[in-house]
């Protein structure tokens, strides 16, 4: 016990919580998260095996994947709360 550093323990138990925070946003579960997850993954799947393929770890395909993927669904589901998925649109990344 004495070589016990309380300053690390708790900085590592903050970054562990908000990591946890981040893995289970509750909008994710929601109508909205839902679709929306789905169309993203479905945007992804449709680029593969073209010369531009997105990749959702990269910052700029994600970006690319969601605004395609918010403008299918607001054709497919106009009912939806679009400003609830553009408020939460980290939670899909990755």
């Amino acid at each position: 016990m004495d070589n016990f550093d309380l300053k690390k323990y708790l900085a590592e138990g903050k970054l562990f919580e908000e990591s946890l925070n981040e893995a289970f946003n509750p909008f994710l579960d929601t109508e909205e998260g839902g679709y929306m997850r789905e169309y993203i993954d479905d945007v992804v799947e449709d680029s593969m095996g073209e010369p531009e393929s997105l990749d959702l770890r990269y910052r700029s395909d994600f970006d690319i994947a969601f605004n395609l993927a918010l403008t299918k669904l607001k054709k497919d589901h106009p009912e939806l709360d679009f400003e609830a998925i553009k408020t939460n649109k980290e939670a899909f990344f990755q």
